[in-house]
């Protein structure tokens, strides 16, 4: 069996690495829950714990925090009593629709 070129081994490892990589950051049991919520609109942090019941305040804190640190959300506070805290897509949030419209369309494929 012929051994394949140097240069396609790299590239194949640095696209593996790259899939791995955004598999890790996007693909928890929550986060692209959380990006299809936000898909219409901007919304608090109630409003989105109010569109997916089953997650508890604790998780949806830290996906939230992550999803910000990640840039896919961009997070505002407004200084107001309560204090209120908003969360809408960012542009790379913008980007990661098509991979949630996909995966919403290969599940109804095998449901």
């Amino acid at each position: 069996m012929a051994t394949p070129p140097q240069e396609t081994t790299r590239e194949t490892l640095l696209t593996s690495a790259q899939l791995q990589q955004s598999v890790h950051r996007l693909l928890s049991k929550w986060r692209l829950s959380v990006v299809q919520v936000l898909r219409a609109s901007p919304l608090y942090f109630g409003d989105i714990r109010r569109r997916l019941p089953t997650i508890s305040e604790m998780i949806l804190a830290k996906e939230l925090k992550t999803l910000v640190r990640l840039g896919v959300l961009e997070r505002k506070v407004y200084r107001q009593a309560p204090r209120r805290v908003e969360y809408r897509l960012s542009q790379k949030g913008q980007q990661v629709l098509p991979l949630v419209d996909a995966l919403i369309g290969l599940g109804s494929q095998f449901s």
